[in-house]
């Protein structure tokens, strides 16, 4: 009971953050508070209905979303493609489906415009799959954490594909914006839904990143004088335009590939080391690797040493090669690390479906620190 109540407050939470941007947002750009209401409502009753049948099409077809402790690889394959291949692209053609006419209309004159209608669907869609999974959960604090830590991705991938169908490259991108906002949004749904309690450490960088995607998202088209003032303002990220402008600038210097190369090799052996002084450091604590996937909480610490490991080696990495190739442009660092990546996938794609996982759900998170890093290291050459 209590925890189908939490779930309402949550919602309804969801819904007071879509008033909170039309209030915010329409101070720069027009918009009625009924095209928001129906697009938040359709998105919610969008949600009432897609969830209890994809529940039923998994039950007919044998599939479990929710991966075992100590399943074998074709459970954690069931899942994953499951997953990746139904459940989330149903829940994202839904979504473009209800601001589609709108589309049709015209009505995506620009890019933060169909930010703001795609994220409206999002947030009500957001809503009816907190309450319906915590209904269908028989009242679970922990799915109620796991549908919450889903609210990010519904927002940040819907306002991506929002923002590439209002922009001027629709016609040529959109499609491809929409497959890879898919892909992701699968990767990190099996790793909040599908797996055990401890895997939700790695959800937690992943959520970081992408509310401040979503903030930059926001931001779009605003300069600070036009932002109100106020404290928070000097933390907010810069905007997507900006962003756009800054990997625009380095078109113009050719990429030195084989600082790709060996950049793959030493984001590959900064990450191995990494990851070996995170397991010496847990066993200096007495943390037992073998309760990753650990379904009772148990197995937080040693992934959260394994993921702290992960995630510190690519700024580390990226600083040394742009130190050493004496690039300033941060294109080199960034595929080396994206080059390590798939290698590291090539590898456990037979045989460990969790590492691709985790491989492949910190990658946007590593994207964003190996640059970082790959900054200091031209800024401090």
């Amino acid at each position: 009971m209590l925890v189908m109540l939490a779930s309402g407050l949550v919602a309804v939470g969801l819904l007071a953050c879509g008033y909170w941007l039309y209030r915010r947002l329409s101070r720069y750009r027009s918009m009625s508070v009924g095209t928001a209401a129906i697009l938040g409502g359709a998105g919610f009753v969008a949600a009432c209905l897609a969830i209890p049948c994809e529940q039923w099409v998994l039950k007919a077809a044998g599939i479990e979303l929710v991966v075992p402790v100590g399943a074998g690889l074709r459970a954690s394959w069931q899942a994953m493609l499951a997953m990746l291949l139904f459940v989330v692209p149903l829940e994202e053609a839904i979504k473009v489906g209800i601001v589609w006419p709108l589309y049709l209309r015209h009505r995506f004159n620009d890019g933060m415009v169909g930010v703001r209608y795609a994220v409206f669907v999002a947030l009500g869609f957001a809503a009816g799959e907190t309450i319906i999974n915590a209904r269908m959960a028989g009242g679970s604090w922990l799915t109620l954490l796991r549908a919450v830590l889903a609210v990010p991705a519904h927002v940040f991938f819907a306002g991506l594909w929002g923002y590439v169908l209002g922009g001027t490259l629709r016609q040529r991108h959109f499609l491809l914006t929409f497959i890879a906002c898919t892909a992701l949004h699968a990767i990190y749904d099996h790793i909040v839904f599908a797996r055990g309690a401890a895997l939700l450490v790695v959800a937690v960088p992943m959520f970081a990143t992408m509310a401040w995607g979503e903030w930059a998202l926001f931001r779009d088209g605003e300069t600070r004088s036009q932002l109100p003032t106020s404290v928070y303002t000097l933390f907010e990220p810069t905007s997507v335009g900006s962003v756009r402008r800054a990997w625009g600038a380095t078109r113009g210097h050719g990429l030195k590939l084989h600082w790709i190369f060996w950049g793959a090799l030493v984001n590959l052996g900064v990450t191995l080391t990494f990851l070996a002084a995170a397991v010496y450091a847990g066993h200096q604590f007495n943390v037992d690797f073998a309760l990753i996937e650990d379904a009772t909480g148990e197995g937080v610490l040693p992934v959260l040493f394994l993921a702290s490991g992960l995630l510190a080696s690519f700024p580390v990495s990226a600083y040394l090669v742009a130190r050493a190739s004496g690039t300033n442009s941060v294109l080199e660092p960034a595929w080396a690390m994206a080059a390590s990546i798939i290698f590291v996938l090539a590898i456990f794609s037979v045989t460990e479906p969790l590492a691709i996982v985790i491989a492949v759900g910190l990658a946007p998170v590593g994207f964003l620190l190996a640059c970082a890093g790959a900054v200091l290291g031209f800024r401090a050459g």
